[in-house]
């Protein structure tokens, strides 16, 4: 009976984040006006711009112009002397070229290298060079790249590696030799962040509107938006402590807060938040993004020890709505210098880093999983299995998804049972509910588990690593991470297995946006 309550006390802290939130407006980004691939102005069809504009949305399209020859002629226009005028049509230049220039491509066809969509240098594929080419021809490539990167840290470096393949007569893969391009230890930005031993998560805190409001919130690499409670949230069995002095998003006070129409219905595997959709100024670690579309919860429901103001979704861009993660807000106005975060967790230090990797962070070399999908809610990756010794537990291969939104192991009854049965020869652990309840002294009995990357890496858990502590009443008690979730299965059964921050606490992780992988490093 005691068992039975100390793991329904731990199951309650935990929140279940993984089913994407339903969205009853549409759209492709989170600006008003965005440019597109030719460098037009266009409005997001999001916001209904027919006619006069609402308030603020001439201030955002000057913004978006800048200094244009059309500019007099769009300002007249958008505040209604046309009738009945559509900012999408005519489109409006934003910088200067010609019709030939905008078709032509010969110039992307015979540089050996370019700047992409990020800023990143790429090589162009069709210039391969292999071991049959002559010295003089691999030197030219070198050369011409070592101008694009002579104002990078380790440029130098890079050239002299190329130098060296060529002198040894090997093949140079430009494009490969490229990605060892590190953004400077000086230019990223550090959030740091706190453990809540109560909820098992790490938050952090992040300022919202003008004047600055400031709340903690938990950083979620399972869900893409961001939410923070509204001082009109309501509450349905979500225990959130005094809802009196909880801190809530007054919009009133904020001269930068823009109402928009947009609803939200964010339904958990636990629990549930319903909002409206708002445009605010978001200040984080002395970078401020402008434009984000956030949401102010208006009910809270099924959610227990909701001790956190809201939700910064980490996840890449969600296509299927307009709630742009924002962190790619934060790419897409150069606030990063690198399209990648990563997370660290320590008993000493737990911090975010927005735009690259601390190489103190971590030993040896990243292990790194390609995503499933460039543009996914999600960031999730397939690998070819578990193991525990020789056994291999899921032979049709596991889905993985990062949630550092939760602390556990979790994945489907069938899969967790099968875990468990492995780990546990000598049956020392009870099963309570959907978790696993062991005796403190017994942690050297279970074995460890392993998980093969796709490319044959493997990544593992020791019983140390998997188990956890906790202290009730004095009393010391120990648990797997192991958790059954159920309804964890793709549609062609695949099993998924959810690595919460746990797995984090082992391995340094980085979320690469730009090249859609998931890198996995021993944390130093």
């Amino acid at each position: 009976m005691q068992d039975s309550i100390l793991l329904l006390l731990i199951l309650k802290i935990i929140r279940l984040q993984f089913f994407p939130p339903i969205i009853t407006v549409e759209a492709q980004t989170t600006d008003m006006f965005y440019e597109d691939e030719f460098g037009f102005i266009k409005a997001n069809p999001a916001f209904k711009l027919d006619g006069p504009l609402p308030t603020g949305a001439i201030k955002l399209l000057r913004e978006a112009l800048g200094t244009t020859e059309s500019y007099s002629k769009t300002e007249s226009a958008v505040k209604g002397e046309e009738d009945s005028t559509k900012i999408d049509s005519p489109k409006v230049r934003k910088r200067n070229a010609n019709n030939n220039e905008l078709n032509d491509t010969s110039s992307l066809e015979s540089s050996k290298f370019y700047e992409d969509e990020f800023g990143f240098i790429k090589a162009n594929s069709s210039f391969w060079i292999h071991s049959s080419e002559s010295k003089k021809n691999k030197r030219s490539v070198a050369e011409d790249l070592s101008k694009f990167i002579k104002n990078y840290e380790n440029g130098e470096e890079l050239v002299q590696e190329m130098n060296d393949k060529i002198n040894a007569n090997e093949d140079v893969d430009y494009d490969k030799l490229r990605v060892n391009i590190e953004t400077p230890v000086s230019s990223i930005t550090r959030i740091p962040l706190i453990y809540n031993e109560v909820n098992g998560q790490y938050q952090g805190e992040i300022a919202v509107g003008t004047p600055p409001q400031f709340f903690n919130v938990i950083f979620d690499t399972a869900s893409s938006d961001l939410w923070i409670r509204s001082y009109k949230c309501k509450y349905k069995n979500a225990d959130i402590g005094n809802p009196d002095t909880a801190k809530s998003f007054k919009n009133w006070l904020s001269s930068t807060y823009e109402k928009m129409n947009g609803s939200v219905d964010n339904q958990y595997a636990s629990g549930r938040v319903q909002g409206i959709t708002a445009m605010e100024v978001v200040k984080i670690g002395g970078l401020t993004i402008k434009n984000q579309i956030i949401v102010e919860a208006l009910l809270l429901q099924d959610l227990p020890y909701t001790i956190f103001d809201g939700i910064f979704g980490l996840s890449p861009k969600d296509d299927r709505h307009y709630l742009m993660s924002p962190f790619y807000n934060m790419i897409l106005q150069d606030l990063v210098p690198s399209p990648v975060f990563s997370l660290y967790f320590s008993d000493a230090k737990n911090e975010l880093i927005f735009g690259g990797v601390d190489p103190n962070y971590y030993k040896g070399e990243f292990i790194f999983v390609n995503t499933l999908n460039k543009m996914t809610d999600r960031w999730q990756f397939l690998f070819k299995g578990i193991y525990v010794e020789d056994k291999e537990l899921s032979k049709r291969g596991c889905l993985g998804i990062v949630d550092s939104g939760s602390d556990f192991l979790m994945g489907s009854k069938e899969l967790i049972e099968a875990i468990m049965e492995s780990i546990d020869p000598q049956r020392v652990t009870n099963k309570v509910h959907e978790g696993y309840i062991v005796s403190c002294s017994d942690i050297d009995k279970l074995k460890e588990v392993r998980f093969k990357t796709m490319e044959n890496k493997i990544l593992s858990m020791m019983p140390k690593e998997y188990v956890k502590r906790a202290v009730i009443n004095n009393s010391e008690f120990c648990y797997t991470s192991f958790l059954v979730l159920h309804g964890l299965n793709t549609t062609d059964s695949t099993p998924i297995l959810c690595f919460g921050s746990v797995f984090m606490r082992k391995y340094y992780t980085q979320f690469d946006l730009k090249e859609s992988r998931i890198g996995f490093a021993l944390a130093s």
